[in-house]
Order: C-alpha cells, then sequence, then structure tokens
C-alpha cells in the first residue's frame, strides 16, 4: 500500500510539475502576445501622430504660401524699405504718404525736389532715420545741391539731426522752431548745418 501511494506520489508530483510548466509557458505567451499587441498599438499610435503632424504643418506651409503670394501682390510695386514701416499713398496720387514708426502714424508729403515730415522731431535714432530716407527716396528721388548728383539717405539723415538740434535748442514761440519740427528735404539744405540753414531762412 505504501509502495502504491509513493508512486502516486511521485506520478502526482510529475504531473503537476508538468502542469506547472505548461501554464507557465501558456502565461509567457500571452505575455509576449500582449507585449506585441501593446507595442504594435504604440507604434501605430506614434505614426498617426506623424500622419497628422505632417498634415497639420502641410496646411500650415499652404497657408503660409497664399499668404506670402497676397503680400507680393499687394505691396509689388511698395519699396521693401516703406513696407517695412508699412508706408501707404493716401489718396493714389504718388505725392502724400503715411508710415507708422514707433506706433505713430508719420506724414510725409512729396513735391517736386522736396520731401517733408511731419513732426519729424520725433524721430531721433539715425539709423532709422536712415532708413526712412532711402524709402522716401526710393519712391522719389532727390537731386544733391549741384543739380547733377542724387541725395544719399546718410546726408538726408545729417539734415534731419541738424532740424532736431534746431528744434531743441530755439525757444518756444520761435517761428524757426517751428519749421524746425517739420525737416524738409531740397537740394538747396544739403551738407547744411544748423546755422546755415537758420540763417538762410532769416535773412
Amino acid at each position: 500500500m505504501l509502495t502504491t501511494c509513493g508512486c502516486n506520489s511521485k506520478k502526482a508530483t510529475s504531473i503537476t510539475k508538468k502542469n506547472k510548466n505548461s501554464v507557465t509557458k501558456s502565461v509567457d505567451k500571452k505575455n509576449v502576445k500582449d507585449k506585441s499587441s501593446s507595442t504594435d498599438k504604440s507604434d501605430a499610435d506614434e505614426s498617426s501622430k506623424k500622419e497628422k503632424k505632417s498634415i497639420n504643418n502641410s496646411k500650415t506651409e499652404s497657408k503660409k504660401k497664399k499668404d506670402d503670394k497676397k503680400k507680393e501682390k499687394k505691396n509689388k510695386d511698395v519699396p521693401e524699405d516703406a513696407e517695412e514701416m508699412k508706408m501707404y499713398d493716401i489718396d493714389g496720387n504718388n505725392e502724400n504718404f503715411a508710415f507708422t514708426y514707433d506706433d505713430e502714424v508719420f506724414y510725409a508729403y512729396y513735391k517736386p525736389e522736396n520731401w517733408q515730415i511731419v513732426d519729424s522731431y520725433k524721430i531721433i535714432v539715425k539709423d532709422d532715420m536712415i532708413t526712412i530716407c532711402q524709402a522716401l527716396i526710393d519712391i522719389h528721388p532727390l537731386h544733391g545741391s549741384d543739380g547733377e548728383s542724387w541725395r544719399e539717405p546718410e546726408d538726408m539723415a545729417k539734415e534731419w539731426l541738424q532740424h532736431n538740434i534746431a528744434y531743441n535748442i530755439l525757444p518756444d514761440g520761435d517761428i524757426h522752431k517751428e519749421n524746425a519740427k517739420d525737416v524738409d528735404f531740397n537740394p538747396e539744405d544739403q551738407g547744411k548745418f544748423m546755422v546755415d540753414m537758420y540763417n538762410t531762412k532769416m535773412y
């Protein structure tokens, strides 16, 4: 009886081990399958995200191109420096212009061989003066004092600075202070200093 029970016990143990191994292998296979499914799903999600991102980028690029084309068409005749300041022709006569500087609107008026900027004394940065002058002479160039050469934005900016100096040092109520607040570019004032311009207008 003991021997028989002993044999049965060994067989039971053997079967139990076999069943345990079988269950373990089954669980391992399931884990592998689950991991595989999880990886496949993750890859699919990643692929979907990339595809959506690609579509969005494509839409953004397409919109940007359309906007650039519209902008190019609208400003095809406007010089680059003028475009940066949002300079535009007020009445379409190519004489009266407005532009934005430091969130303020300024006005520039043209007549033959003359540009005038109203309230120019408010603009004090020389590099910005040069940019504005370049935009103006791109629209209507001005001759130099010799009547043959052409004025450059740098020498116009120097004249502008002289106007600003005059505006700052002249007393309130002086007629020349009122004139100095608006810079006038013309051939005659090229290369003149404040004193020269003051004496020319005074006598």
